[in-house]
């Protein structure tokens, strides 16, 4: 059992650590979907994929970006060309080419990622944007830690699988305490790993662009930069530390660095000037990473990759809770009042019985 939890944990790291090489400076990879038939049939209607931003992007590859003037967060597409303004994008299934319709070309900073394939086909889970969606309007706010505990519990169940023997083998496994001292960090980590990945997200910030100043909020004067607000809250059960950075020449910044659980902060997106009126959209990345070690070493990995500071979070989490578990293991009685009995092995027992020992003798010495 403990090479399988070991095993477990070294491939998290591992997996985690190829996605911060891969993904570095270019942002977190993560799971969307589709809801128009754009793309149809390479993927269709609500067809969930994970986005991979590489950095490097060529004609044929299939990619996720954040548009400038079509209304809409995200576009996946296909590149079908390139000039010296940036990457010419069409969907599958569509008519005429993204830039045809008023979509100027796609730069490498509007780029989310790509979208990860396998052999020349897309990994696709299908339909699971109906899921999605279907939780997101019956759970509402909750939506959030819904999933996080499903893909947390998902994860667990192949774990568990793989610990316990099946019947045919008739083996026996006892379990003692340092099995569920290990099987508990699993879980923490699970847990941290899948509500960073969940809570993490791109905001899109729309504004407007006009020749005379207004009170109006989000709203810019005509050649001049520009000062946008939007608030962030922490959806999650613990305090973090909050990380915002816009994406191309827009700069973000934070009114406080820690959001405790279900609080909101501000922050500030500095926009340069635009030469035309009109609605423009900007994007910031916002990652929430649990408080687990001082904000400058965090920053450090962040700077690197999100996912990087992700890798460390997970490391801090593992070197606190081994510390715990160091300490309370030296607390002798401690285990005495777990109440499950499988989980009580003849060490705990064997200190339980001897710390009884010693009370009764104290009281009979003093009496």
């Amino acid at each position: 059992m403990k090479n399988i939890l070991t095993g477990v944990l070294i491939g998290l790291i591992i997996i985690l650590a190829g996605f911060g090489l891969v993904a570095a400076t270019n942002g977190t990879p993560f799971l969307t979907y589709v809801y128009s038939d754009s793309m149809s049939p390479l993927i269709d209607v609500n067809d969930a994929f994970l986005i991979w931003p590489t950095g490097h992007y060529e004609i044929g590859d299939v990619i996720t970006y954040r548009p400038k003037t079509l209304p809409a967060t995200y576009i996946t597409h296909r590149i079908v060309g390139k000039n010296e303004r940036g990457f010419l994008t069409q969907g599958d299934h569509a008519p005429y080419q993204d830039q045809r319709v008023g979509e100027p070309p796609i730069s490498d900073a509007q780029i989310a990622g790509e979208v990860l394939s396998l052999y020349g086909q897309p990994l696709i889970i299908p339909q699971l944007g109906t899921l999605a969606a279907g939780i997101g309007q019956g759970l509402g706010p909750s939506s959030s830690w819904v999933a996080i505990l499903l893909i947390a519990a998902g994860i667990i169940s192949l774990i568990w699988n793989r610990i316990i023997p099946s019947k045919k083998k008739k083996t026996r496994l006892r379990w003692r305490l340092r099995h569920l001292y290990r099987l508990v960090g699993v879980i923490a980590t699970v847990l941290i790993l899948t509500s960073v990945l969940v809570l993490s997200q791109v905001t899109q910030v729309r504004y407007l662009v006009s020749e005379k100043p207004s009170q109006v909020v989000n709203r810019v004067l005509l050649n001049h930069p520009g000062e946008l607000s939007m608030t962030v809250r922490n959806q999650g059960l613990w305090p973090v530390w909050l990380e915002v950075a816009g994406t191309g020449d827009t700069v973000a910044t934070k009114a406080s660095r820690i959001v405790w659980p279900y609080q909101e902060t501000k922050v500030t997106l500095m926009v340069p000037a635009e030469s035309s009126t009109g609605w423009y959209q900007r994007y910031l990345h916002i990652n929430q990473y649990p408080i687990l070690f001082p904000e400058g070493i965090l920053r450090l990995f962040y700077q690197f990759s999100p996912v990087a500071a992700l890798v460390a979070t997970l490391a801090a989490f593992w070197l606190w809770y081994r510390a715990w578990i160091g300490l309370i293991s030296r607390i002798h009685g401690l285990e005495g009042w777990i109440p499950l009995k499988t989980f009580r092995d003849k060490i705990a027992a064997r200190r339980w019985r001897n710390l009884r020992r010693r009370l009764i003798s104290k009281k009979e010495r003093t009496l």
